[in-house]
This record gives structure tokens, sequence and C-alpha cells, in this order.
């Protein structure tokens, strides 16, 4: 609880004295997006023991190809002049998602996949070495 309420005080104090040095964000919005971060995951342990929503789970299955895509795909979109900015953001939204699933389900399952299966072999090799008599 302790490190909670230092955070909350410190991140926000630290943001206004520029602690960072590059300063690119106004110290209040860096602020309210730490604090708004900070309440939203609050508010989600609340309920981490109960069932979660299957939509929950897949966007979570793809945050992280999300947060990697998303500015490739606005970037990629700004480079077609003729789309008009609604459009541009509804396309964007539907193929940010869409190229996040598809890395997702065709990069990140397949390396994590290979990752348990080297590991594993790994730690059968360890496991054979302990159980081999010492000289």
């Amino acid at each position: 609880m302790f490190l909670l309420a230092a955070g909350v005080i410190v991140v926000p104090v630290g943001a206004y004295l520029a602690v960072d040095g590059a300063a690119q964000w106004a110290p209040f919005t860096y602020s309210a997006s730490y604090l708004a971060g900070l309440a939203l995951f609050g508010f989600f342990y609340l309920f981490h023991r109960q069932r979660c929503p299957a939509t929950l789970v897949w966007l979570g299955s793809i945050s992280y190809a999300l947060y990697l895509f998303h500015l490739v795909v606005i970037d990629a979109l700004d480079l077609i002049p003729e789309l008009i900015p609604a459009s541009k953001i509804g396309l964007a939204v539907v193929l940010v998602f869409l190229v996040s699933w598809l890395v997702h389900s065709w990069i990140e399952k397949p390396s994590i996949a290979l990752g348990r299966k080297l590991s594993a072999g790994l730690r059968r090799d360890r496991v054979a070495a302990r159980a081999l008599p010492r000289p």
C-alpha cells in the first residue's frame, strides 16, 4: 500500500518537476493519464477472481500486437490523402484489430509454442544432468 501511495504522489510531482528530462508530455496530461491507468488497473483488480468475458480475454491476447502495430496502421493510412477523417478513424480501428489478430495468430502464438518446446527440452537436459552421478 505504501508503494501505491508513493506512486500516486511521486509520479505526478516528478512530472511537474520534469524529472524525465525530455518533458515530451505536458505534466498535467502525463499525470492524468498515469493516474487514470492506475485507477483502471485498480478497478479491474477488484474483479480479478471473477469469470472474464471472452471478448476481454481476446482483447488481452492481442493487446501486445495492438500496442506494437497501431501506429504502423495509422501511419500507413496517413499515406492515403483521399480518405476523409471519419472514414480513416473507422478504417484504422478495423485494420488495427485485424493486423493485431493476424500477428498474434501467425507470429506470437507459434513463437510462444516454440519457446515452450525449447525451454522444456532445456529443463529436461538440466534434470537429466542433475541425475548423473558426480565423479
